[in-house]
């Protein structure tokens, strides 16, 4: 049996698994394994210092589906058109364009409606550029994690692992191949 080593989580990983925050759910096994002796840990996710075998982890990846995390959603159109509206500025100068239309200043009023248009209509286009442009990056990026299966270092991509997994951890970029850089 290989030599496993010590399960050692920084102080501030360990807090935060035992004692979540509100609102965030921590699977109650996540909890027990954090807590275990390496052994233990592996006994528990039925799997080896190894890691799984590529057939174990597709039939794992079958029962539990895919690591993902809850994708953020994009605002709608009517959503960031509400967000442009609701803004101290605009509504100061509503109600400053609604009083000037009562007292009869008209060309104040005008004037006044004209910058909340303009405001409005150039926050709306920013929001959604700026939003589109985020799901652009969000879709370029692919994130992959070191992990062992068959004995063997490789990258697979973050969605692919299940539990019992053996992932290395490291800290900067890490090369599957050994070296960290």
């Amino acid at each position: 049996m290989p030599i496993l080593p010590s399960l050692v989580l920084p102080k501030n990983i360990l807090t935060a698994l035992l004692r979540p925050s509100p609102g965030i759910h921590v699977s109650p096994l996540l909890l027990e394994t954090a807590t275990a002796d390496p052994a233990q840990a592996l006994d528990k996710l039925r799997t080896t210092a190894n890691g799984l075998s590529e057939e174990e982890a597709q039939k794992r990846l079958e029962e539990h589906g895919p690591n993902v995390v809850a994708q953020e959603r994009r605002h709608g159109k009517l959503l960031l058109l509400g967000k442009a509206l609701i803004n101290p500025l605009v509504i100061l100068l509503l109600i400053l364009s609604a009083v000037s239309f009562l007292t009869g200043d008209v060309r104040a009023g005008t004037v006044m409606s004209m910058m909340v248009v303009l405001g409005v209509v150039l926050r709306f286009v920013q929001e959604s550029r700026a939003d589109t442009a985020a799901a652009k990056l969000k879709a370029m990026i692919s994130v992959t994690a070191t992990v062992i299966r068959d004995g063997m270092v490789r990258e697979a991509p973050l969605a692919d692992l299940v539990p019992g997994d053996v992932v290395k951890l490291c800290g900067g970029r890490h090369d599957p191949g050994g070296s960290a850089d």
